[in-house]
């Protein structure tokens, strides 16, 4: 079953397909000055065309990708790949020694070392480390599968889909459906098991600046939060809310700050966002619009990445106006809300509005990309119907600089990715995404009625110069 925001892609990716719908007629995104300058596809990784197709029964669902100085290594179905940013060609490969699939890697890079987790679909049997350099294992551990384990237990989006509950990363600790291991070494730290109250599950682990953890404790229990301490696992705070349920979702919506984030999975009505300070405590609430965030990670964002970015001073919050036709654009975020990190007041509200057609409304998508030295925000604009900018969000007022424009044909390509990453170097910007089965080619017809067949398969990566 497609989740809300899988489908809310392929709505975006057949809007963008010739023939789907006519030319947008009308441009919305006012407000937008001219780029500074204007980019190019430099290359691309495409399913079918570059490197082996990704097999039918490909557990992996997360993107994968880690960015080095001179490549970017990306995993794939049955190995992880390393490209070379200037030609984009193939500089190593990794694949494991029992060629088994790769089921679950780590979005958070150690500089050093790529952490992937290779298995069959029902059990994801050995956590290794690879070197980002040479693609040379550094370690492997045998690793507990989620599904075997009494003390894991997996949220009901992820149950019976062969999916593990994520590895995270901060510093030097790595944990593995509830077990951690030293990130240079390998070494066993400790479990779940042992670092929670008795008869508690752990759901899931995020990581980043901190390790924060979701669980539950006993049939129907309330759920629970904590930051886990990485050298015992034991919480130094515990936040309690009520228990999630498929129609009342309690997710980590990001860990610096950390932040709760409590509302219906389809996302169609704004979530309640709770900012807690270092001690678990609530400091206070996000107020108004509609936050649309998820941490990176996280299970929420297996569809794709909306994180909070931040300052020290300066919360950066995705959100939606929820102005496209059907509220499909509930799912995407086209507004920034810069909040003040103390106090949560709103001190402004940028939004880009998206292409209208043939009577159908779509939004604008913002990609959050990171935050510069200045403490500006860097954001890659990306609608399916026209080219794509990447901007600067100043941090003073949230005036914007449109830094470059990147061609339609490049918007078009993205439609055509599954849950991508968005990279940006030295003013060039990358897509990497999951790979996908190609499902077949679409069949249109042009202005003069002549069969068009477009081929419908996914792109994995994406340079644009």
């Amino acid at each position: 079953m497609l989740l809300p925001s899988a489908v809310v892609a392929l709505l975006v990716a057949a809007a963008a397909v010739p023939g789907v719908l006519q030319q947008a007629d009308k441009d919305l995104s006012g407000g937008l000055a001219d780029p500074l300058t204007t980019g190019d596809i430099q290359w691309s990784i495409r399913e079918n065309r570059d490197g082996p197709a990704t097999p039918k029964d490909a557990p992996l669902a997360r993107t994968g990708a880690w960015l080095t100085d001179s490549t970017v290594v990306v995993a794939e179905a049955q190995r992880l790949v390393s490209y070379d940013l200037e030609s984009g060609k193939t500089v190593w490969e990794y694949k494991s020694p029992k060629g088994e699939f790769v089921c679950d890697v780590t979005p958070q890079s150690t500089s050093k070392y790529a952490l992937a987790a290779f298995g069959t679909g029902q059990n994801c049997s050995s956590l290794e480390a690879v070197d980002l350099k040479t693609g040379k294992q550094v370690w492997a551990k045998s690793a507990v599968a989620a599904q075997d384990d009494p003390d894991l237990q997996l949220p009901p989006s992820l149950a019976g889909m062969g999916l593990s509950t994520g590895i995270a990363v901060s510093g030097d600790t790595a944990v593995f459906d509830g077990q951690a291991y030293k990130v240079t070494d390998g070494k066993p730290l400790w479990s779940a098991a042992d670092a929670l109250p008795e008869g508690c599950s752990i759901e899931e682990v995020v990581g980043g600046a901190r390790l924060v953890a979701k669980w539950t404790c006993g049939f129907r229990g309330p759920t629970s939060f904590g930051e886990l301490d990485a050298a015992t696992g034991r919480p130094k705070w515990t936040y309690e809310t009520t228990a999630s349920s498929l129609m009342n979702e309690v997710s980590i919506a990001a860990v610096d700050p950390v932040m709760i984030k409590e509302g219906s999975p389809l996302g169609r009505e704004a979530p309640k966002v709770v900012v807690l300070d270092d001690k678990g405590e609530e400091s206070y609430q996000l107020k108004d619009g509609h936050p649309v965030i998820n941490a990176l990670g996280s299970n929420d964002a297996i569809m794709g990445a909306s994180p909070v970015l931040a300052t020290d001073k300066i919360l950066y919050v995705p959100g939606s106006d929820g102005s496209a036709t059907l509220n499909v654009g509930a799912f995407m975020p086209n507004q920034i809300y810069a909040i003040d990190r103390a106090t949560g007041e709103r001190l402004w509200t940028q939004t880009i509005a998206g292409t209208k057609s043939v009577g159908f409304k779509s939004q604008g998508q913002l990609y959050p990309i990171r935050v510069e030295e200045s403490g500006d925000l860097l954001v890659l604009e990306a609608s399916a119907a026209k080219p794509m900018h990447l901007l600067r969000f100043s941090a003073a007022d949230g005036s914007i600089t449109n830094l470059k424009e990147l061609p339609g044909r490049a918007a078009y390509a993205k439609g055509f990715m599954m849950a991508p990453v968005v990279f940006e170097k030295d003013g060039r910007v990358m897509f990497v995404a999951q790979g996908a089965e190609k499902t077949g080619d679409l069949r249109t017809r042009d202005i003069l009625g002549r069969a068009v067949d477009t081929d419908m398969s996914y792109y994995r990566v994406i340079m644009l110069k």
